[in-house]
C-alpha cells in the first residue's frame, strides 16, 4: 500500500510568514510531498527503489495521485539504479496527463542506466539542469 501515513508540515520564512505547506505520505520507502509557493503547487515523488514492473505496480497510485494533484510534479530518481519499460511508461503517463492539464514534469537525480535510457529515448528534456 502506498500513501498510508500522512503528516502535514507548515513552511515559514525566517521572519515567520507562512508560505505554504507540504503533506508527506510515506510507505515502502516512497515519499510524496506537496509544496505551495506563491500559489503554485508542486508535488515531489521520491522513488526509493528501482523503477521496474514490480515496483511500478506498487507505485501506480502515487503516480495517479501526482497526475491529479493540480500542480507541477518533480520525480526524484536519485535512488533509482534501474529503469525498465514499466518505469518509462509511468513517466510518460504522468507527462501526458500533466501536459494535458497545462502542468509540467521535471526529473531530478537520474544517473547511470536510468539517465542513459532517458537520454536514449529523448526524454532528457524533462531532466532538471543544476
Amino acid at each position: 500500500m502506498l500513501l498510508t501515513t500522512e503528516s502535514r508540515v507548515a513552511t515559514h520564512t525566517a521572519d515567520g510568514r507562512h508560505i505554504g505547506h507540504r503533506i508527506m505520505n510515506t510507505d515502502a520507502g516512497s515519499l510524496s510531498s506537496w509544496h505551495t509557493k506563491g500559489g503554485t503547487m508542486k508535488r515531489t515523488l521520491v522513488i526509493a527503489s528501482d523503477m521496474d514492473a514490480a515496483e511500478m505496480k506498487q507505485q501506480r497510485r502515487a503516480f495517479e495521485a501526482a497526475a491529479d494533484s493540480g500542480g507541477d510534479v518533480i520525480i526524484d530518481m536519485s535512488a533509482v539504479e534501474f529503469l525498465d519499460s514499466s518505469g518509462v511508461g509511468a513517466i510518460v503517463f504522468l507527462f501526458k496527463r500533466l501536459t494535458a492539464a497545462g502542468k509540467s514534469l521535471c526529473i531530478r537525480g537520474a544517473k547511470g542506466q536510468p539517465l542513459q535510457l532517458l537520454t536514449f529515448l529523448r526524454l532528457n528534456e524533462l531532466l532538471a539542469h543544476s
